[in-house]
């Protein structure tokens, strides 16, 4: 029977998964962006990659 070597290496999970996760909205970026006819908003960007906007500051303020 042949011998195979296993080699296990230490890795940071939280970090795997955080990298998982943003390839993951990555991919739906590019998906939602070649599936929408025209611009698509900032609202939408930020939704998907998961962040919220900082509101807006009225002139007047």
């Amino acid at each position: 029977m042949e011998k195979t070597a296993i080699s296990i290496t230490a890795f940071d999970a939280e970090k795997y998964e955080t990298g998982i996760s943003a390839m993951a909205r990555i991919d739906a970026l590019k998906a939602f962006t070649i599936k929408s006819q025209y611009s698509i908003d900032r609202e939408d960007i930020a939704s998907i990659l998961g962040f919220e906007l900082p509101k807006k500051v009225s002139e007047d303020e």
